[in-house]
């Protein structure tokens, strides 16, 4: 079975402008976070969802897996990990439905996903 983490990381918080960039001991807090996620020993992937490119090359600097969401889906966070599982290529199925993810909910991040293509992704 493959598990994937998917990191969702804004850099226009209200509350934290920036804070995904923000070094932490020497390095950005999304390269800390990452890096956690990585150290579990049943996760078999690990990728950050973002709305920004700055986040993007960051992550992207570090050799890190990331996807650009679209920054109107990334304001529904369960929307923009549902784009990132498609971009995966991971099938949005009735377990994932049960996981909280709606029908409605899964069928806008479709729609969304066909009208913008595959974006980038690092790691391919």
């Amino acid at each position: 079975m493959k598990i994937v983490v998917i990191i969702p990381a804004r850099y226009g918080s209200t509350r934290f402008v920036g804070k995904p960039l923000v070094l932490f001991e020497g390095k950005p807090m999304i390269q800390q976070v990452y890096e956690r996620a990585r150290l579990s020993n049943i996760v078999t992937d690990v990728v950050v969802a973002t709305d920004d490119q700055r986040i993007f090359d960051a992550v992207s600097g570090f050799g890190g897996n990331a996807v650009m969401t679209g920054k109107t889906l990334f304001k529904l966070v369960a929307a923009s990990i549902l784009m990132a599982i498609m971009f995966l290529g991971c099938a949005a199925n009735k377990e994932t439905q049960h996981k909280g993810f709606g029908k409605q909910l899964m069928e806008k991040a479709e729609t969304i996903a066909r009208e913008h293509g595959k974006n980038k992704m690092i790691g391919d």
